[in-house]
This record gives structure tokens, C-alpha cells and sequence, in this order.
């Protein structure tokens, strides 16, 4: 018993070391995202809403995106008023605001719906639809369902899912009151919106032709969901449901569609079909305004004209404007037309275009209502910054009318990059980065001394002595500040917070702490992170970034020139493929500013790897797809440092059909080395079972081993199994029940570990040192949760075997004769993403970090994790080696949660890295949102406490010392008196 409670004490006291209350929000920051906006559909794509309740008027700005995120933002501010993170293959499919409600659609063939407070967010309701079931995607990004609310006063929902069924349903609860399925579950016709007025619901679908849609319409009762008539709309569409829209007034509701140059128009009422007077139409654009009648045509000159239906005494469409200067010209980019309200519920249409003569973004808003009903146009010029930013690739508008023919507007523009930004007129209010949520590429800099910055690398004699002359002024400051610092005991420590009003400052700090963090998205965007704040440092455009996404794929980042090296300005090589010019290019950067210090270089052929070589140049070995070796730079003393090096250097890579692939073992060939092109032969190959995919690859970091073994109670040794060529492959089962962790000496191929669960959630490992720790969901019966297994190395058989040196070369290793020591736990949370802790020289402790299903960051001793805690009675030995008895739950405990009260929402991913400080690991998680914090597994044994007392140590120092002057004359005297008299 006093062992067990002494064990308990002994995790209490790890944890208290690393987490610390008031360390929030000063050693840690947090940056809540929502994700790039999905823009594709007018049913998903950002809008502006205003809510009337009795707390007032408020508008807030709706975004549903590709990181399955329904989110609230503050128009004023650009945070986040609320936000709901879906499941990771539960796809949002719609969303309709309506006065204090947003109702979403989503999962797969939309078989959710849910109901939210439009204010705070608050989930009023969810209902299931139907079981799962892949949509009919007969039309690319067409999921053929429908949301609207009913227009007699209730304010019930009317749901058109996955082209099967027709619900209404309760907005209070959401509890069906009826459903309609067609009789004919065999027709070809794909039901895709719905339209209602007071007295029915109009179900419309198309119905597919030789080489046109035509459409079919099926009315049914709002009240108890029965069938009313079908009937069908003399019609030939040639583009399928995105070039219909939907005109849904409250007594007259119509469906307007382009037709072989000309605007139709059906009126569900009268049943007659019109024609616009004009002619050469390519499409029709739905701009959100149905229930103002208003969409816009574009002609086959790119001109647009403003059509509006059910307006006055005719019923068919009316042009109403042209926006002047719409057709297609070289110079300016494609226009972006959108529609918007405002606070009365007037409608108001957007042109949004890219002059390159001007350089500047032209918006043009068009008012049906000024000027006494006559409609008027206004517009202005806004500086969009196309280099960062990319292109426009979406506009939401809002609109305020504070006299007459004065108009304001306020766009949200989504950008090509992902970036999201409110302009209110000409002027910039807010920017939110949301391609940080799809980070693909990542690296810690180390930044330099404040010295080494501020001084000039190549500068001569008398240039150093000059700037050292001048800066003889600092020296009154930096004698009375060092002294007030000294007296005072005022120094930097670990928990210093920084300033967040301050200017970010590129050099290091005392502790290490202080980094650069360079991120490159899947927008093609890199961004420069200050560790210290979170502050966005520099960013810049890589490649190209256009309406057709970025022009870059599988990104690679490597630090090609670190402080370490003798080089006061760190540099980057970014590596991706160009899918425009179906190449691999390569741009350097320096690390500190984004700045291309040499711009795009075309790699030939296709790249399958890149290495650095080990060399002290960093030289960068590429293979290509052909398994030939280039370098660069490629000159004599890089070439003649790779065939020193050749005999020892060896890479494994993927390869084969995303379904087959395999792992394959590479050596240089020697009798290639005096080629131009070096060629690798296979030495091994690693090939899972047929039933198995290969999912990914861990690699350790390289983490230096500051013990070699562990000592044991009666003085034995257990020597960990260092091997640092060791990579784990996790592959999946293809039927998805099962996962397998591998872990393979990539330098002969051999199979050290091996275990095979039964997950369909996949696993999540990670490998440092001797030690593998994977984490999954097991879907057994009799024992379904979370389950952590950790795995340690030991060479030999029995203790006291060494078998290999950490030193040697690997195809020393005898695989055989490994020892794994292996414990499963149980934890009470799924979990997303795993890491674990690096410390400079490796004698800190190591600590397992996860990201759980609850939105937290939690950190766990490896002595939590020891695979050889048993479940005996512990003994003296056991106490001796602080090995507590097996417990099979990891509990939950708060003081493990680096992230304290923080929501860190959609992490997938956990990295780390060195501080200066051994005690201190730096930890970087992201995903859908973005963390950083710093831990002491250990504890911060290697700098002193902040509550020491600097100044008495100082005073007491020079108390002994005025005390030995004040008695060492005494003594003296005493002494000199001693020996007279004796």
C-alpha cells in the first residue's frame, strides 16, 4: 500500500513540473480556426445574416468549410462568435439562416440535420434522415437535396435529401410531420430543389434526355405531405441544375433557366412559360436574391444584364440593367457577381472585377431600388492585394442605405489562398488566414543571436571597428541596466511573458524558446510563425494560385542553412511538384523574411526522394522516379564528398499503386559513382499482405541517447536497442476492420515488431529512441475503447546482452536477438494525433502527447507508459526502480492537459523540438486549429526558480564578506596574543 501511494506521488509530482495554471496564455497561445470556406455552391458559401430577436439586431457573417466547420463570425471584429466542428467524413451540404435559426445539412447523401441558435449556437436539435449512404452524384458537386423554410407562417423546415425523399419537419424540435418519396424509386429522374408557396410545394427534378436535361415537377400538400400532380416543363437544358434559379415569392413562385440563348421563365401558378426579349445567353448566375426575383444573365460576350421576374405587370423575365463594360476584356479579370440585403430586406447586386491596367479591385453595387425605382449604380476601387492574396474567388455583400443615393457596402471576400477578408467600402477591417487549417509542409528555425543579426557577416576590419565605436554610447545604458539587474535579481525566466503590443523581434532569446515557424499550406502559401506570440511573421505566395486552387502538390520543406552552421541567416529550400508544368521545381528562401534568394528551378525528371547529404555543405541528394541520383549544387567538391560517403549511404522509399504499395531498401552503386547520374539498387523490400495498404511511415527524430541502458535493481542492465535507421509503417486492412504496426530496420529490411489490431478508426504511432507507442479504437466486443500499447526495444535475450553499439553500423545488428517489452492501457478519449517530447541532449525524461476527441492537448510520463510495470505485488526492487503496479486505465487527470481551458479543435498532427534549455521541449500541434506550448518532463532543473531571491543572496554574500573583514583583525590579534603567552 505505501508503495502504491508512493507511486501515485511520485506521477503527481512529474505532472505539477509541467503544467502550471498561470501559465496560461503566457508560455502557451491558441489560434482558433474555421477553415477555408467552401465556395462551390451558392447553398455552402459565406453569407451575411441579421438577426431580430428581442435582444436586438445583429449581423454576423455564416461560413460553412472544407474542414467540415459551421461557423459564426463577428463582421466587426473577424472572430469567431461560435463555431461547430462535424465529424472528419461528415461534409456540410447546406445551410439556411432564417430570422434566429441556421439549419445545416450534412454527412454523407445528407443524412443529418441540425438546428442551431443563429446567435450563440446553441444545438436545438439533430435529426437522423436516413442511415449513411453515398450521394447520387450524378453532376459533379451536385448532392441533389434542398433546405428552405415554409412560408405559411410556421416556420417549418422542408428538406429534400439525397434525391429520395421530401421532409417537413418542426423547427421548434425538429420532429417530422410527414415525408414524401417518389412511387417510382426506379426512375431516372433526380430530384434536386424545391420551391413553395402558400398553398403547395413544388418538387423539381431532371430528368436526363439524349443530349439536355428537361425538367419534372411534382407538386405535393404542405400540409400532410400527399401527392397533388406531375407534370412536366417544356425545356432543354444543356447545363444541368447550376443554371436554374429559383425564384421563391411568397404568392408567385417561378423557375427561370438559359435555354439555347434565351432566359425562360415558368410561373407555378399560371403554368405559362416567357421568354426574355433577349437573345445570346450563355448561363444564368443564381445570386441569392430569389426572393427578390432578381438574377443575373451572362451573355456570349461575357456582357451581364440584370433580369428581375414577377415585376409589376409582367410575369416573365425583365431586363432591368447592364452593367456597363462587362464583357469579356483582356486586362480584367472575370467579374464576381453577388447579391445582398439590407436592413429592410432590399436586395442590391455586386460586380467584383481585377483591373490590371489599374491595378486595383473595382466593385460596382447596383441599387433595382434608387433613384426613385429606376435603379442606379455606385461604385469605388479597393487596393486587394492580389500578391499575397492570390485571386477572388467569392463575395458576400451586405449593405447599409443611410440616405438617399448614398450607398455602403461590405463585402467578405474569399480568396484563392484562404484567406477571408471584411472590406467596408475602400477600407480593410479584418484579414483571418484560414489556409493555416490545411498546413502541409512544416519546420522549426532557430533564429540567431541578437548580435550576430545586428552585425554584418562580410564586413571588413574598419567597418567592424567603426560600428563597435559607435555603439560606445550604449554603454552609460547597459552599465546601469546590468547593474539594477543584478541588485534587483530581475531576469528573464521561463515564464517571462511577452509583450503582445511589442514589434516581433527575429533573434533568439535567453532559454531557446524563441523560434520561427515556416508553415507552407495547401493553398500554396508559406507563412513565417513567431513562436513567441503567434504572430504571423511573412508570407508569400509559392507557385501559382488561381479560381483552380494551387499549382503546387506535395510540398517539402528542409532547412538547407541553420545558425548552427556558421550562417547568420537561416534558408529554406522548398520542394514541390508544378502540376501546370508537370515538374519538380525548387525555390530557396531566406528563413527570417520569405524573400526568394533563388527563385524557381526545374528538377528533371520527377523527383521520388531528396536527401541531405551528411556532409558538413548540407548537399541535397534527389532521386528520381528513374532511381538515378542527381546533386546540388553539382560541383567537384559536392561530388567528391558523395563518393567518400557513397559506400555508407542508404534510403528506403514508397513505392507501387497507392493499394499495393510496398517499402523498398536502396544502396548507392558503387561502379556508378564516376557517372553523371549515380544509379541505387534494391537491397530489400518490404511488402505487407494483400490485404494491406500501407497508410504511412514514421521515422524518428533524430533525438540524442543520453543513456544507453537501464539499470535495474540488482545491478543489471536492460541495453535499449538504438538503432537509428528504425521506421514504423502503418498499413490498413482493405475492408477497414483491422490496422497493423511495423517496425523494420530500414537498412536490411529486417522485421523487428509486429502487432496486428482490430480498429476501423486506424491507428496513430509514433517512435523515439527504444520506445513505440501506437494508440486505437478497438472494435472487439467484450473490450471496445481506446487502447494505448507501449512497446520498448532491448538487445539480446536476457539483461546484460549487448548485441550492438549505437555507433555501428547497422548491418551489425543481429534483428534476431531484440526484446520487446510491450503494455496496453486503456484511455477514456479517442484520440487524433500522437508526439512526443525532444530535449537537446536527450536526458530529460520523454512524454507522450496526444490530442483527444474532447479538444485538448495532454502530455503523459513515460514511467505512466513503462511497458514493464506488472501486475504482482510491487517489492523492493520494484520501489527502487519506481516501478509502480500495472494499472490498466490511464486516468484522466486535468493537470495533464497542456492546453488547459483552451478548445484546440481538428488536430491531426503533433511536433517537437529543443529549447536551449535541456529541461524544455517545444510542442506544435495543428490541424483545424493551431497550439503551442512548452513542457518540462523533467522539471526546469537547469534554471532557477522565479521565486528566488536574488538580492539576499546578495546581501548575505557581502554580509560574510564586510563580517570576515570585520573579525579576521580580531582573530589575528587573539592568535598573535596565544603564542606570547604560550
Amino acid at each position: 500500500m505505501r508503495l502504491r501511494i508512493l507511486s501515485l506521488l511520485i506521477f503527481s509530482v512529474a505532472s505539477v513540473f509541467s503544467l502550471h495554471e498561470s501559465d496560461a496564455g503566457v508560455t502557451d497561445w491558441h489560434k482558433p480556426l474555421v477553415g477555408i470556406p467552401l465556395t462551390h455552391s451558392i447553398s455552402t458559401s459565406p453569407r451575411f445574416h441579421r438577426i431580430f430577436d428581442h435582444k436586438g439586431t445583429e449581423s454576423r457573417v455564416f461560413v460553412a468549410t472544407k474542414r467540415n466547420t459551421l461557423a459564426s463570425l463577428d463582421p466587426i471584429l473577424g472572430t469567431i462568435a461560435w463555431r461547430h466542428v462535424f465529424d472528419e467524413d461528415e461534409h456540410i451540404v447546406h445551410v439556411q439562416a432564417h430570422r434566429e435559426l441556421i439549419v445545416s445539412l450534412s454527412g454523407s447523401g445528407t443524412s443529418k440535420l441540425r438546428a442551431h441558435e443563429a446567435r450563440t449556437g446553441f444545438l436545438l436539435w439533430e435529426t437522423p434522415l436516413h442511415d449513411s449512404f453515398p450521394a447520387r452524384l450524378s453532376e459533379p458537386g451536385n448532392t441533389y437535396s434542398d433546405l428552405m423554410f415554409t412560408l405559411d407562417g410556421e416556420d417549418d423546415i422542408i428538406v429534400l435529401s439525397n434525391s429520395r425523399s421530401v421532409r417537413r419537419l418542426d423547427h421548434s424540435n425538429g420532429n417530422v410531420k410527414w415525408e414524401w418519396t417518389p412511387t417510382d424509386q426506379t426512375s431516372l429522374n433526380l430530384h434536386s430543389r424545391i420551391v413553395a408557396s402558400r398553398t403547395a410545394i413544388h418538387v423539381i427534378a431532371f430528368a436526363k434526355s439524349f443530349a439536355s436535361y428537361t425538367l419534372h415537377v411534382t407538386t405535393i400538400d404542405p400540409l400532410n405531405g400527399k401527392e397533388i400532380n406531375t407534370y412536366h416543363i417544356p425545356s432543354s437544358i444543356q447545363n444541368g441544375i447550376s443554371h436554374i434559379v429559383i425564384i421563391d415569392r411568397i404568392d408567385n413562385p417561378y423557375i427561370a433557366w438559359a435555354e439555347k440563348g434565351s432566359i425562360k421563365s415558368y410561373d407555378f401558378v399560371t403554368g405559362h412559360i416567357t421568354s426574355a426579349k433577349e437573345k445570346n445567353y450563355a448561363e444564368i448566375i443564381d445570386i441569392g436574391l430569389g426572393q427578390q426575383g432578381l438574377f443575373v444573365g451572362i451573355q456570349d460576350n461575357g456582357a451581364a444584364h440584370i433580369f428581375s421576374v414577377g415585376r409589376g405587370q409582367s410575369q416573365g423575365p425583365i431586363k432591368i440593367w447592364e452593367f456597363a463594360d462587362s464583357a469579356t476584356t483582356p486586362g480584367v479579370s472575370p467579374s464576381i457577381y453577388t447579391g445582398g440585403l439590407d436592413k429592410e430586406g432590399r436586395g442590391y447586386i455586386s460586380r467584383v472585377f481585377y483591373s490590371l491596367a489599374l491595378q486595383s479591385t473595382n466593385l460596382h453595387l447596383f441599387s433595382p431600388h434608387g433613384a426613385e425605382g429606376k435603379g442606379m449604380v455606385t461604385g469605388f476601387t479597393f487596393p486587394f492585394d492580389t500578391n499575397s492574396h492570390g485571386v477572388i474567388d467569392h463575395v458576400a455583400l451586405d449593405v447599409a442605405h443611410p440616405q438617399e443615393y448614398r450607398f455602403i457596402s461590405r463585402v467578405v471576400l474569399t480568396t484563392s489562398t484562404g484567406a477571408v477578408q471584411l472590406w467596408q467600402q475602400d477600407s480593410l477591417q479584418w484579414t483571418r488566414e484560414e489556409s493555416l487549417s490545411e498546413i502541409k509542409a512544416i519546420e522549426f528555425v532557430d533564429l540567431p543571436e541578437k548580435k550576430i543579426l545586428h552585425s554584418n557577416v562580410g564586413e571588413a576590419f574598419a567597418q567592424k571597428l567603426q560600428r563597435q565605436v559607435a555603439e560606445l554610447q550604449n554603454l552609460p545604458s547597459y552599465i546601469i541596466h546590468f547593474g539594477t539587474r543584478f541588485l534587483t535579481g530581475k531576469y528573464e525566466t521561463v515564464s517571462s511573458p511577452s509583450d503582445p503590443n511589442a514589434p516581433v523581434s527575429l533573434y533568439r532569446d535567453t532559454f531557446g524558446f524563441h523560434k520561427l515557424l515556416v508553415l507552407l499550406t495547401s493553398t500554396g502559401k508559406a507563412f513565417g510563425v513567431d513562436t513567441s506570440r503567434g504572430r504571423i511573421v511573412w508570407d508569400r505566395i509559392l507557385g501559382i494560385s488561381d479560381a483552380r486552387g494551387s499549382s503546387l502538390s506535395h510540398p517539402r520543406l528542409l532547412v538547407s542553412k541553420s545558425v548552427w552552421d556558421d550562417s547568420a541567416y537561416p534558408e529554406l529550400l522548398v520542394i514541390a511538384r508544378d502540376l501546370h508544368k508537370d515538374a519538380i521545381i525548387m525555390n530557396r528562401l531566406d528563413a527570417l523574411t520569405g524573400k526568394l534568394i533563388q527563385r524557381s528551378r526545374e528538377l528533371q525528371p520527377l523527383t521520388a526522394d531528396i536527401y541531405f547529404l551528411p556532409d558538413q555543405n548540407k548537399t541535397i541528394l534527389v532521386v528520381d522516379e528513374n532511381l538515378k541520383i542527381h546533386i546540388y549544387p553539382n560541383n567537384r567538391a559536392t561530388r567528391s564528398a558523395f563518393s567518400d560517403l557513397a559506400p555508407r549511404l542508404h534510403f528506403s522509399l514508397r513505392r507501387g499503386a497507392p493499394s499495393r504499395e510496398r517499402i523498398d531498401g536502396f544502396r548507392i552503386d558503387i561502379s556508378s559513382l564516376g557517372s553523371h547520374s549515380p544509379t541505387v539498387h534494391r537491397v530489400w523490400s518490404f511488402a505487407p499482405p494483400p490485404s494491406e495498404s500501407v497508410q504511412y511511415v514514421v521515422k524518428p527524430p533524430r533525438d540524442p541517447a543520453a543513456s544507453f541502458g537501464k539499470a535495474l535493481a540488482d545491478r543489471s542492465t536492460l541495453y535499449k536497442y538504438l538503432n537509428p535507421h528504425v521506421i514504423c509503417v502503418v498499413t490498413k486492412n482493405t475492408d477497414r476492420s483491422h490496422g497493423s504496426v511495423y517496425l523494420i530496420d530500414s537498412v536490411t529490411g529486417a522485421t523487428l515488431y509486429q502487432a496486428t489490431v482490430s480498429s476501423s478508426r486506424g491507428l496513430q504511432a509514433t517512435l523515439i529512441e527504444n520506445w513505440l507507442v501506437y494508440t486505437y479504437f478497438s472494435d472487439e466486443t467484450n473490450a471496445k475503447g481506446q487502447r494505448i500499447v507501449s512497446v520498448e526495444l532491448y538487445e539480446g535475450s536476457t539483461r546484460n546482452e549487448k548485441t550492438s553499439s549505437p555507433d555501428s553500423s547497422s548491418f551489425v545488428y543481429d534483428n534476431v536477438r531484440v526484446t520487446p517489452y510491450q503494455q496496453s492501457f486503456l484511455f477514456p478519449h479517442s484520440v487524433n494525433a500522437v508526439g512526443m517530447t525532444t530535449t537537446k541532449y536527450g536526458i530529460s525524461a520523454k512524454d507522450f502527447i496526444v490530442a483527444n476527441d474532447k479538444s485538448q492537448i495532454q502530455t503523459f510520463s513515460r514511467r505512466l507508459l513503462d511497458p514493464r510495470r506488472h501486475k504482482n505485488k510491487p517489492s523492493a526492487a520494484d520501489a527502487e526502480e519506481l516501478l509502480t503496479p500495472y494499472d490498466p486505465v490511464v486516468g484522466d487527470d486535468p493537470r495533464h492537459v497542456l492546453s488547459h481551458s483552451s478548445e484546440v479543435a481538428g488536430i491531426r498532427h503533433i511536433i517537437t523540438s529543443p529549447a536551449l534549455l535541456e529541461s524544455t521541449s517545444l510542442v506544435f500541434a495543428y490541424g483545424l486549429d493551431l497550439f503551442f506550448t512548452r513542457v518540462a518532463p523533467s522539471g526546469t532543473f537547469d534554471v532557477l526558480s522565479v521565486t528566488f531571491n536574488k538580492l539576499q543572496l546578495v546581501l548575505t554574500v557581502l554580509g560574510l564578506a564586510v563580517a570576515i573583514l570585520v573579525t579576521r583583525p580580531i582573530v589575528q590579534r587573539q592568535q598573535l596574543r596565544q603564542r606570547w603567552y604560550t
